[in-house]
């Protein structure tokens, strides 16, 4: 380190983050990312963006090295003179434990009608806040330290004052990762508009049910081609696409076509998963509900097609299978534990531990495929209970998404404690346990995947 560059500018992205359960933090701005910090590169930090350069006899030892180490790892630089850190990378705690990011569901307006909704749309059975109760609700999420959002409807890019809206997130530094949206809005002329409010390329993920089978699921005709259209606009602007598949029996046998149309696309993901029982899908289910058999003979024939491709994307296919192309590694996501004990001595869901949702209402949920299903008049709203209360350790919401396995074993959950393969399944997906009729018992699809087989079906993909 050069004598003459005295002072540790940090770089101007990062900002000094804590929580009640993570106590010292570097995270990226309006990102999840985050770094954890050990206590003596915390004190270095706060020393040297509070002036004090490195030769500094308050600087210790340690705090040296610890800016050495920041400056080898890209999370700042040596310079000259003192350059002061922006008043928003200055340490903040939050009296919560931390959340990642929060899933938001904007409006529950939408110009489809898709037969499987979990939120009724567009009926707008869950409404949509004014942008004033939105606005509120995105600076308890700054009180909260969370800087990151993903956006969901209904369709929300026909929320009101969408412009307003995303300028509102944008000023409070709370950036978005993905947008979800049926496509129908993607025009040039809207895409020329969102170049002027957001300067990153972030991913866009659309729905599309499969090659001929789209717009019956989506409750539109001629939405197939819109969307089409709408993946084209975005990969040729350089945005990440994600596409996400919903299945049923009849568009099955159309994924291996539906394969090679997304990598011809070029998309950078692809999600599959059977439908999810939601109230709006009930009266097509017994019609049309694929069963297991189906379901695993429509991802086997599709694993051929994919792998004959090269594997030209990310894949995933529910708790099956997952291909992460920037990896290069294939891996079994059922395998949430490792075998060993502490495995059940974690959250049971990640997922709602990390990253709830937030309904059109203001109410907060674990997830989305819980919504609408009755669990909502017991949840949190955050037009009335601010959201570092919610996430507070002796809130009954953060409890909830907190559970481990362990815990729920003592609650009467017999079936997984005397499973052999608790360590691994870890009970599994609490939406499809209550959607079997109860949301501490245990999830019937990883059941199936390790007592029927299924395990040695996807395996061999993996290698």
């Amino acid at each position: 380190m050069h004598s003459s560059k005295r002072f540790f500018k940090l770089r101007s992205d990062l900002m000094l983050r804590g929580w009640t359960d993570v106590r010292r933090a570097l995270v990226v701005a309006g990102s999840q990312r985050m770094v954890l910090l050990t206590k003596a590169a915390f004190d270095a930090l706060e020393l040297a963006l509070g002036g004090v350069s490195i030769d500094s006899p308050v600087m210790l030892p340690v705090h040296r090295n610890a800016i050495k180490e920041l400056v080898a790892n890209g999370f700042g630089e040596m310079t000259q003179d003192f350059c002061p850190a922006q008043a928003f990378q200055r340490f903040k705690a939050a009296p919560c434990c931390r959340a990642a990011f929060i899933h938001w569901s904007v409006t529950g307006r939408c110009n489809m009608k898709c037969r499987h909704c979990f939120v009724e749309a567009p009926e707008a059975h869950y409404g949509e806040m004014t942008l004033a109760d939105c606005v509120r609700i995105m600076d308890q999420m700054v009180d909260a330290n969370i800087h990151t959002v993903s956006l969901t409807g209904g369709e929300p890019l026909i929320r009101a004052k969408w412009r307003e809206f995303y300028a509102e997130l944008k000023n409070r530094r709370i950036g978005v990762s993905v947008i979800y949206t049926n496509g129908l809005v993607l025009t040039d002329k809207w895409l020329d508009a969102f170049a002027e409010l957001e300067d990153c390329k972030i991913a866009f993920s659309l729905s599309f049910d499969g090659v001929g089978c789209h717009d019956w699921l989506r409750g539109r005709e001629g939405a197939e081609p819109l969307l089409i259209d709408a993946v084209e606009r975005l990969v040729e602007r350089g945005y990440p696409v994600e596409i996400e598949t919903a299945l049923y029996k009849e568009n099955a046998q159309v994924m291996p076509q539906t394969c090679e149309l997304l990598a011809r696309l070029g998309v950078r993901t692809w999600k599959l998963s059977k439908i999810v029982d939601s109230v709006a899908w009930r009266p097509y289910a017994k019609d049309h509900d694929i069963s297991r058999e189906e379901l695993n003979a429509c991802y086997l024939a599709l694993l051929d097609v994919f792998e004959r491709l090269g594997r030209p994307f990310s894949l995933q296919l529910d708790h099956r299978y997952i291909f992460n192309a920037a990896s290069g590694r294939a891996y079994l996501p059922a395998l949430v534990g490792d075998g060993r004990v502490e495995s059940i001595k974690r959250p049971v869901c990640s997922c709602m531990r990390q990253h709830p949702y937030l309904l059109p209402d203001g109410t907060l949920m674990p997830c989305m495929p819980l919504a609408n299903c009755g669990l909502d008049r017991n949840m949190p709203n955050l037009l009335e209970v601010p959201l570092v209360e919610v996430l507070k350790p002796e809130s009954k919401f953060f409890n909830f998404i907190s559970m481990t396995p362990e815990q729920m074993f003592a609650q009467g959950n017999s079936t997984c404690a005397s499973c052999k393969y608790r360590e691994v399944c870890c009970s599994g997906c609490r939406a499809r346990a209550h959607a079997a009729g109860d949301i501490l018992g245990p999830d019937p699809e990883m059941c199936a995947f390790f007592k029927m087989g299924e395990r040695q079906m996807f395996e061999p993909h993996c290698r």
